[in-house]
């Protein structure tokens, strides 16, 4: 799949994975954000644009990493991809044992205060952090 039939599989593989769990989180947290804080749609749609890119940004990062490791991780022995398959592993029993109301991870309450009052880069930084999530 190389011409239109690739970018047709790519558009739809994109609409599929748009549809989990994961993605559909950041929906309740985008409007409320943007809805909080937009007095009219020009703004709303300029808060709704900052936090998309801010998602962007971070998939792209993480994108990336994940190649670079992938990369890393082809050239190193089996041993560093054990650690790393047990962090995973302990990262994911840690959330699973904890309960599904909180994680335990919360900002400093000046850094809360900072992002109550800030617009288009608490829209990218939010959208960075539900990034990380997706």
């Amino acid at each position: 799949m190389v011409g239109w039939e690739g970018i047709l599989a790519a558009l739809l593989g994109g609409i599929l994975t748009s549809a989990s769990p994961c993605a559909l989180a950041a929906i309740p947290v985008a409007v409320g954000y943007v809805g909080s804080r937009a007095d009219n749609p020009r703004r709303a749609w300029w808060l709704s644009s900052a936090f998309v890119f801010g998602m962007n940004i971070t998939l792209l990062g993480i994108g990336l990493l994940a190649a670079r490791m992938g990369l890393l991780f082809g050239n190193v022995s089996g041993t560093w991809s054990i650690a790393v398959g047990l962090l995973v592993v302990a990262a994911g029993a840690w959330l699973w044992l904890r309960p599904a109301s909180s994680c335990g991870i919360s900002l400093p309450s000046g850094v809360q205060q900072r992002f109550a009052n800030s617009g288009t880069w608490g829209a990218i930084v939010l959208g960075g952090l539900i990034g990380t999530v997706l």
